[in-house]
């Protein structure tokens, strides 16, 4: 249900994806930690201390299973988090308590599981990354030979392509897919390092065996699938690893701003915009207006991310020899939200430039308008060659173009600088000469080739997507066996916690016997009538809303599902009406129950009360109904 009275981050609301608000979720970070303390006692056991199979399977059998509960409450009351999860852990593991978190602090899962987190964090970032680079590379592509201003100053200055300036933003985003890649290779675990570094407490552990200590090290960080931990840390990892990844992330944060702007700027001059939905409303005042809201939102969101990594670099330089508390709120916010940003920057670049819309009529006219200036040159050089002075038709090319674009500017007429030129006899050129330099083809260089170079270089580094091409080889190949895929119920207390279809009603019993409830019932009064519900009972509400009642495949579904349960004998089925429904609403509502009531044999139903302003169903409709077997008693429920 949403929350209306209290601040709730839009990163989660609006512009996050689930994938990544899920890598730092409470949930995967807990998790985390029941590895961590499982791959501590794994390897702490391979070196000869006493712990059993046994424990550990216990505390395998509940790795994911966190009980919040237990942990919240431990919590209030000890105000430590690490420890109140120990506690949570053990309640769950009562013959392994004993051996969880041996040997070490705080840290060892705290800053591990963050390590961990980021680099999840930069996988996700780097498979959108390209997945932008791939839809650039195809626009490139397609518009490399297209001509089009390019700018200076924001000023015209000479040619470019429409493809050509793509693989300026595709360059830079290569740039931080770079460094993103760094980032991930050079990660490294805190390790199993004790309270501050020293690794004092497991020297105690194994009777000073620094060869057992360096194995059990290597150990949980294979498990952890690391290839290296620091050398050397306080308490904590050096909190510089926090600047540096979040200074890789904030590196998008500039390309992105850079891409936005310069599409915003082409929306200006109607070459080039951004996807428009068909129904999207640019304006609440002015109806015409297609704002480019998806990079305007691009460029607010990068500035966001651009000055969120001055908060890791303030904490690294504040850290007091070991380690100060002073980095654990600050890194809580600026880590998560920093990476959040990220991937709300990338969820909209993939959009944007996967729906990039050139006007090439525009692009041309605007090219053709600034053309005979840019060709002055040539001009110049085709009258030479026809016996013309090179220093004085110079001058007179000025004074022509300055006279060009005061007309332009000042009277808002069309380039006359062709005319000025075929009428000058310094020149002696005809009007077809002078628009044989006119092509604007002729000016753009090797524009085609450079973004056929960056074609080939983006096949060869895998970011080019051809459907013809050899079959790609992937880090990790996932194999699912659709059989063993069972139908289940989300919840009870997170979405997540699945219970198989099949165990639901011995674990719905098993929960109202924990409660103490297994003779709870609920008397309610429908239009004088009173109907007992117990546990098991099904209630089927069709919510008429204008933004529910007017999706039909929604209220259709719900009309066939309250038909199979009066199949199946579930009574009462009580169908829930607004009595504020609006017109339109009641309009849907009545195509709704006349599919349902008209297209079964066996419905169950009867006609709810009507709806304020006007019936639900005619009666007629219903009447053709009434001579289908099994028609129920439903009861409507006004609310």
């Amino acid at each position: 249900m949403a929350q209306h009275d209290r601040y709730i981050s839009p990163f989660s609301t609006r512009y996050a994806s689930d994938e990544m608000q899920y890598i730092f979720s409470d949930d995967n970070k807990f998790r985390t930690w029941r590895k961590l303390w499982i791959a501590l006692a794994k390897a702490e056991q391979k070196q000869g201390l006493a712990i059993t199979d046994e424990q550990i399977a216990e505390l395998e059998a509940h790795k994911d299973d966190v009980n919040y509960e237990d942990a919240i409450a431990r919590e209030k009351l000890v105000r430590h988090d690490v420890m109140s999860h120990v506690y949570a852990y053990g309640l769950q593991c009562p013959k392994a308590k004993g051996i969880i978190h041996l040997g070490a602090t705080s840290c060892y899962v705290g800053d591990n599981t963050d390590v961990i987190i980021m680099r999840e964090a930069l996988q996700l970032v780097r498979k959108k990354i390209i997945g932008v680079l791939a839809n650039l590379a195809k626009f490139a592509d397609e518009y490399k030979d297209m001509p089009c201003l390019a700018y200076t100053h924001c000023q015209p200055a000479q040619l470019t392509t429409v493809g050509k300036r793509a693989t300026l933003w595709m360059n830079e985003l290569y740039m931080d897919l770079e460094e993103i890649d760094h980032q991930i290779g050079q990660l490294a675990l805190r390790g199993v390092k004790g309270t501050t570094g020293t690794q004092a407490s497991f020297m105690e552990l194994f009777g000073g065996d620094s060869a057992k200590i360096k194995a059990v090290e290597a150990d949980v960080c294979a498990q952890m699938g690391f290839t290296k931990v620091v050398p050397v840390c306080g308490q904590t990892y050096s909190r510089k690893v926090d600047y540096n990844v979040l200074s890789a992330v904030a590196g998008l944060g500039q390309s992105a701003m850079k891409m936005a702007t310069d599409i915003r700027l082409l929306a200006n001059f109607k070459e080039m915009e951004e996807p428009f939905e068909k129904n999207q409303i640019g304006s609440s005042a002015m109806p015409y207006k297609r704002n480019p809201m998806r990079c305007e939102r691009i460029c607010a969101l990068s500035r966001y991310l651009m000055v969120d990594v001055l908060n890791p670099a303030m904490t690294a330089g504040t850290q007091w020899f070991e380690r100060t508390l002073d980095d654990s709120a600050n890194k809580r916010i600026a880590m998560a939200e920093g990476f959040l940003a990220a991937d709300a920057i990338l969820n909209i670049l993939l959009n944007v430039s996967d729906g990039l819309v050139v006007y090439p009529k525009v692009v041309r006219a605007r090219v053709m308008a600034e053309l005979p200036f840019m060709a002055s040159e040539n001009i110049m050089m085709k009258a030479v060659k026809k016996g013309g002075d090179r220093q004085e038709l110079h001058e007179r090319l000025r004074e022509h173009a300055v006279a060009a674009a005061a007309v332009v500017k000042q009277e808002g007429k069309p380039n006359d600088m062709i005319a000025r030129v075929e009428a000058d006899p310094a020149f002696g050129l005809s009007r077809e000469e002078i628009e044989a330099e006119l092509s604007p083809e002729a000016f753009t260089g090797r524009s085609a080739e450079q973004v056929a170079l960056v074609e080939a270089y983006a096949k060869a580094q895998g970011y080019w997507n051809d459907p013809e091409a050899a079959p790609r080889t992937y880090a990790e190949v996932i194999e699912l066996d659709l059989s063993t895929v069972q139908p289940s119920l989300a919840g009870p207390s997170r979405p997540h916690d699945r219970i198989p279809l099949a165990k639901a009603g011995e674990r719905f019993r098993a929960i109202c016997a924990e409660r103490g409830l297994d003779d709870a019932t609920v008397h309610v009064e429908v239009d004088g009538e009173d109907y007992e519900l117990t546990h098991g009972a099904i209630a089927i509400a069709a919510v008429t809303s204008c933004t529910t009642a007017t999706d039909q495949a929604m209220m259709l579904a719900t009309g066939l599902m309250a038909r199979n349960a009066a199949e199946r004998g579930l009574a009462p089925v009580i169908i829930c009406e607004s009595a504020g429904t609006q017109a339109e609403d009641a309009k849907t509502m009545k195509r709704f129950f006349e599919a349902c009531l008209c297209t079964t044999s066996q419905s169950g139903l009867r006609p709810p009360a009507p709806l304020v302003g006007e019936p639900l169903a005619k009666r007629q409709s219903f009447a053709e109904c009434q001579g289908l077997p099994s028609i129920g008693e439903v009861s409507a429920l006004q609310r």
